[in-house]
């Protein structure tokens, strides 16, 4: 899929336009969560399956110290089994380039929460795309992207990939997102768009 696409390469492709906003082209706000305290956790429950993938966006930062991003843990229709398989590359000040992965996982550890050793008021920015999220017929594949930058060389500016698998042919009709070293501060964002 092309990075800058047309509202007809979304459509040959089968993806959202990513030049549309809420309730406009093929994304559509499903639900918002500001966070008004800290919290370990969010959920978006009793998602419709009249969607073909979802999107999820965040704007989060940890309640931590670490100077470096957080990972979030990602759980599907509440199951915490060994079902999941996971991949990231991600990169910080420096240039150094880090992967690693995991097999029969209990959660998708993705990238994407500033730590709260940055600079004040500093959040990361992410996306997270869920495929074919309502089949019943295969497996279900979930693919980041994010990072974090407050514009000073000791911040250690982080980017960061991700993929992951949920090995279950289950409709997704509910996502428990967990920020798997602290807390969510107050004001960490998330919202669930539904991709036609």
């Amino acid at each position: 899929m092309p990075l800058l696409q047309t509202k007809a390469d979304a459509s040959a492709w089968g993806y959202g336009f990513l030049g549309a906003t809420t309730s406009t082209g093929n994304f559509f706000l499903i639900s918002k969560q500001v966070l008004g305290s800290t919290s370990a956790t969010v959920t978006f429950s009793s998602i419709p399956n009249t969607y073909k993938s979802l999107q999820i966006r965040s704007i989060a930062r940890d309640s931590g110290s670490n100077s470096q991003d957080i990972g979030f843990a990602f759980n599907f229709n509440s199951d915490t089994g060994n079902n999941y398989t996971w991949h990231r590359l991600y990169t910080s000040e420096g240039g150094t380039i880090t992967a690693n992965a995991g097999s029969s996982q209990p959660a998708n550890y993705m990238w994407g929460c500033a730590g709260g050793g940055l600079a004040s008021n500093i959040f990361s920015a992410s996306t997270y795309d869920i495929i074919d999220y309502a089949s019943t017929s295969k497996n279900k594949t979930l693919r980041g992207i994010g990072g974090t930058n407050n514009n000073t060389s000791s911040a250690n500016p982080f980017f960061g990939i991700s993929s992951g698998l949920w090995m279950s042919t289950s409709a997704i009709n509910s996502i428990t997102i967990t920020d798997y070293t602290n807390n969510f501060v107050t004001g960490s964002t998330f919202a669930l768009y539904g991709v036609s």
